[in-house]
């Protein structure tokens, strides 16, 4: 009987860094403000993008306030995860480039603080 894996090395390093919502401006790689996961998967690569906002809604203040969360962008139907971003903290926005127009996507918002539920959007369809 053999006891549980344990991630270790140089390879694992970007699974078990912690974001860092802190920052006013979301992460920046060669494919704009989000991180690539799979750069060459097929039927997502384009010229359309997605953009929105992520804002949390208190029962005591109903007014939206733009947060900073952890934004992942997933291809569909098979749900293979394409990339990833932080929102900004100041206005909420997020967007994801380089996207197929005629392909469909889910969006998921989650919360690292664990006070709200994670959200989602599906069937979304890039702007050129």
């Amino acid at each position: 009987m053999s006891g549980p894996a344990l991630l270790v090395g140089p390879a694992f390093l970007p699974l078990l860094t912690p974001l860092d919502f802190s920052s006013s401006k979301p992460r920046m790689s060669l494919f704009g403000s989000a991180v690539l996961i799979k750069p060459l998967l097929s039927g997502a690569g384009g010229l359309g993008h997605i953009a929105s906002t992520v804002e949390k809604q208190e029962a005591e203040d109903p007014a939206p306030l733009p947060i900073a969360r952890r934004v992942l962008l997933f291809l569909e139907p098979t749900m293979q995860l394409v990339a990833e971003t932080v929102s900004n903290a100041d206005t909420g926005a997020y967007r994801f480039d380089g996207l197929n127009p005629d392909a469909r996507f889910t969006v998921v918002a989650l919360d690292h603080l664990h006070k709200f539920r994670g959200v989602l959007a599906d069937n979304l369809a890039p702007t050129r």
